[in-house]
């Protein structure tokens, strides 16, 4: 009778365990098609509402549960509530923004991506999914010491990370769906898209810290920003990017 019992409950569990990994199979703005693929070292992912989503630069647009959509040239924000040592951007890719922004460097970028430690402005590690002029992931660290608003340090203090392994991307069309994901260990970084590791660097000693967060340069997206939690509260600083 034990026997039976447990290979009954066994048969249960496994019943419910396909029925989640079937569910993955859902198209975009299902729950259960983005849960559960990636765990990084520090804790689990979550959510980051709109109570808790700095918007330093640009516009958002709330779509619910925990989704926005992004429409302008530059948007920049970060969680109050978010330990930056790892973040995921999920993001239903709609096409280039109708107005396009040059950079301070006088080029233009279609972009969407990841703030790592984002300190503030000047100080910041990005995990960005470039489009245009080339496609791929680029990590890019921004460090300007004492200064902490984008009117002190402009486009200065950028040093571009050599990757040490890089893989194919998938297409990136108007409609389709991914995961970027990204998580620093020490100062070794990972970046992975719908799950599967893209790149891999060594980015270094930082010298800063801070929250996670989201940019995006000249495209149209709707973003669901996932990192994990932190013990403590940033105050919101519009303005700084």
């Amino acid at each position: 009778m034990k026997l039976a019992f447990a290979t009954l409950a066994g048969l249960i569990v496994m019943s419910a365990a396909w029925r989640g990994c079937d569910q993955t199979r859902a198209g975009p703005g299902k729950r259960s098609a983005w849960w559960s693929w990636w765990r990084p070292a520090g804790g689990g992912l979550a959510p980051v509402g709109p109570d808790a989503m700095c918007v330093t630069l640009g516009e958002t647009r709330p779509l619910g549960d925990g989704r926005f959509a992004v429409e302008a040239s530059k948007v920049r924000g970060y969680g109050i509530r978010t330990d930056g040592r790892a973040a995921e951007l999920r993001f239903v890719y709609r096409g280039p923004s109708k107005e396009v922004s040059r950079l301070g460097s006088g080029k233009v970028f279609h972009q969407l991506g990841l703030k790592l430690e984002a300190q503030d402005g000047c100080n910041v590690l990005y995990v960005m999914w470039r489009l245009e002029p080339a496609t791929g992931v680029e990590v890019l660290v921004k460090r300007n010491p004492g200064q902490s608003v984008h009117d002190e340090c402009g486009n200065r203090g950028y040093r571009k990370v050599k990757p040490s392994v890089v893989r194919p991307l998938p297409a990136l069309r108007p409609g389709s769906a991914h995961r970027l994901a990204a998580e620093l260990t020490g100062a070794r970084l990972v970046a992975r898209v719908d799950g599967q590791p893209v790149l891999e660097a060594e980015v270094g000693e930082l010298g800063f810290s801070g929250p996670a967060g989201f940019r995006t340069d000249n495209v149209a997206a709707e973003l669901e920003l996932r990192a994990p939690a932190s013990a403590s509260a940033l105050r919101c600083a519009r303005g700084d990017d």
